[in-house]
């Protein structure tokens, strides 16, 4: 077994976005309140640890109302507020503005007080804009929705006692347990996804959480240089090549060997990237032949992997490819 190769897709997935978490702010408001935030990189993530608020964003028609325990990521700029947008301030103006809830002397005695936590998740690599397509403009999760509930409030006590106590090897903690948090509602929008029986736009990540498919694709990220046929990959999961080719597409948009192609030339920026001559990166990626591999590339991406290795391609132009 290949021990570079995590136990499941979504694993392998998630280590190759290489995930980071920042902490942005820990805040405490009484009404009126209001902030606004400007686009930033990756993805905003706003948890109400106490009290309610709403969020607008000009990506979307209505304004998303949150209240405790509720969690929400945010693409894009966006407004946060009280409800009643009667105060609105520049993010990079609260400073003077803002109470810390770990200094006041007994911030819950205070009615109508909301306490939010804000992070930013960014992500790297030409999957990334998937991950944003499956989640959407704004994707919230409320706090009593399915069984991620006690999930996402134990994790929440973990942030705020972190975020709260800045202690040694804080910031290194705080990020590992945010990244937990990611995965966890990842799980929740996912399932709440396919339980509704909605399509996400077409997407790679909606396979990875299919059950009756979920053993083909980890076949594909497990070997990508193997010789796939349909047959072979519907024998892994007990399916007729028909049924099996039917279903991997409807559920990940694509054929199971377009699928196979992608992941392979995923894994091929990555070799690209750590300087393997493009011969090896050939190899590995299961191309007999470097010319072979070259024109599969261009394919799917729309440059060589000359041009790929050398920079001279931003990752977000070949993201909308996948």
């Amino acid at each position: 077994m290949n021990s570079e190769v995590p136990a499941d897709p979504l694993s392998d997935v998630l280590r190759r976005l290489r995930l980071r978490a920042q902490f942005e702010k820990r805040m405490f408001f009484t009404a009126p309140w209001g902030v606004r935030v400007p686009t930033g990189p990756g993805i905003c993530f706003v948890l109400v640890g106490r009290g309610s608020c709403s969020i607008e964003s000009p990506s979307i028609e209505d304004a998303v109302a949150l209240s405790s325990g509720d969690v929400a990521l945010i693409s894009g700029s966006f407004e946060l507020h009280d409800g009643t947008r009667r105060r609105l301030v520049p993010l990079a103006e609260l400073k003077a503005e803002i109470k810390s809830p770990c200094s006041q002397s007994n911030p819950e005695s205070i009615p109508g007080a909301t306490w939010l936590l804000m992070a930013r998740f960014s992500f790297e690599g030409p999957m990334a804009d998937s991950v944003l397509s499956m989640l959407g403009p704004v994707c919230h999760i409320r706090s009593d929705e399915e069984d991620s509930a006690l999930w996402l409030q134990s994790i929440f006590r973990l942030i705020s006692h972190e975020a709260c106590l800045q202690r040694p090897g804080s910031e290194f903690a705080y990020s590992r347990i945010m990244e937990l948090y990611f995965v966890q509602f990842l799980r929740a929008v996912m399932k709440r996804h396919l339980s509704a029986g909605r399509a996400c736009s077409h997407t790679f990540m909606r396979v990875l959480f299919d059950t009756q498919l979920s053993k083909s694709v980890e076949m594909i990220h497990r070997n990508p240089e193997r010789d796939w046929s349909v047959a072979e990959l519907a024998a892994t999961v007990s399916m007729s090549r028909t049924a099996f080719a039917v279903r991997f597409s409807e559920v990940a948009g694509i054929p199971p060997l377009a699928y196979v192609t992608r992941w392979r030339m995923m894994r091929a920026t990555e070799l690209l990237e750590d300087g393997l001559t493009l011969q090896d990166v050939a190899s590995r990626v299961g191309y007999e032949s470097e010319a072979a591999f070259a024109r599969a590339f261009k394919r799917e991406f729309g440059v060589s992997p000359g041009a790929y290795r050398r920079g001279g391609v931003a990752v977000r132009e070949l993201a909308g490819a996948i």
